[in-house]
């Protein structure tokens, strides 16, 4: 990943951010208290793949505001980058808990950490908790089609996916995700005669600002299996 981050800069765009990086620089020469610099050089280090420096100025930047989703969220994606999926995990839960415990990005961040770690059972465990927590502002379609995901990606766990898309399916007969995530799953396990049932009802049912969404995931799909 860190490869491709850097190879995706034009030279001029890496100039730039190395320019204005150093200009970050100087700023908290100046004012070592400066939150702003402090942060935008973090985020540019992050652009330019020097995780390690992003990290070291990220967990200064953590001791100074330990309960901004934004700033967690940033050290966890550069910690899993940096190849520590156990401690990016543990930084994710802390941004998910200053979430509030609403934000699904953030919890697709901790659940995918923790199946990187090999704690599969643990992130199907975290979503499914949250299904079950009558606090929760997470919408259940939301919260299925995730921990539907992740059994799909737990070997040997293929069949438990599909019923727990089969059952957001009855639940939810208007919604064409559970059918889309369905169909990509049976087409993926060459059950295509079901998988083209389940593309039928997501299609007839996706609103038009998703149909060009749901042709690519399907076509895609191809590539996927």
């Amino acid at each position: 990943a860190r490869s491709s981050s850097q190879t995706t800069l034009a030279p001029e765009q890496r100039n730039d951010l190395k320019a204005e990086l150093e200009r970050m620089q100087a700023q908290m020469d100046t004012s070592p208290d400066d939150l702003e610099a402090l942060e935008s050089a973090a985020v540019l280090n992050t652009q330019l793949g020097d995780y390690k420096k992003a990290s070291e100025l990220l967990g200064k930047l953590v001791a100074a505001k330990p309960a901004d989703q934004e700033v967690l969220r940033l050290l966890g994606e550069v910690e899993f980058q940096l190849g520590d999926a156990k401690k990016a995990s543990e930084t994710f839960r802390s941004a998910f808990k200053a979430s509030g415990s609403t934000s699904l990005e953030v919890l697709t961040l901790l659940t995918d950490s923790l199946m990187a770690s090999g704690k599969q059972r643990d992130a199907v465990e975290e979503v499914k908790g949250l299904r079950g927590s009558a606090g929760s502002s997470l919408g259940d379609v939301e919260l299925g089609m995730l921990q539907a995901k992740l059994l799909a990606q737990w070997r040997g766990h293929g069949p438990e996916a599909i019923q727990l898309y089969e059952e957001l399916c009855d639940a939810n007969p208007d919604d064409f995700r559970p059918f889309l995530g369905r169909g990509l799953l049976l087409k993926a396990e060459g059950r295509m005669a079901d998988a083209q049932r389940m593309f039928v009802q997501a299609r007839f049912l996706a609103p038009s600002s998703s149909k060009a969404t749901v042709e690519a995931l399907i076509k895609g799909a191809d590539v996927k299996s």
